[in-house]
């Protein structure tokens, strides 16, 4: 009936990345996400054998436990930085490091 072709779809946004449509969903992240980062990445540099500081530094720049704050975003706030310790060792332990 009305309903829009392909390219007519991607030219109101041929701006974005393959001229893919914005999404209507938002992501949603543990509200903790900024602390328990800070705690978890303290946590790693003390206590973990880096071979020298930029292999230290490559690794805290992924982000890890940020990326868990979103996988577990309604995380009990007593369990959050438990779950992103645990997330973090196995990247280490798998040759992250």
């Amino acid at each position: 009936m009305g309903s829009l072709s392909v390219e007519d779809q991607t030219q109101s946004h041929a701006n974005t990345p393959f001229g893919l449509q914005p999404s209507i969903l938002t992501a949603k992240c543990h509200p903790l996400v900024e602390q328990v980062t800070e705690e978890v990445d303290a946590y790693f540099s003390e206590h973990w054998p880096f071979k020298d500081e930029k292999t230290r530094k490559k690794f805290l720049s992924q982000g890890i436990p940020r990326v868990t704050c979103l996988y577990c975003a309604n995380a009990l706030d007593d369990r959050i930085a438990f779950a992103c310790k645990l997330i973090t060792i196995t990247f280490l332990t798998d040759g992250g490091s």
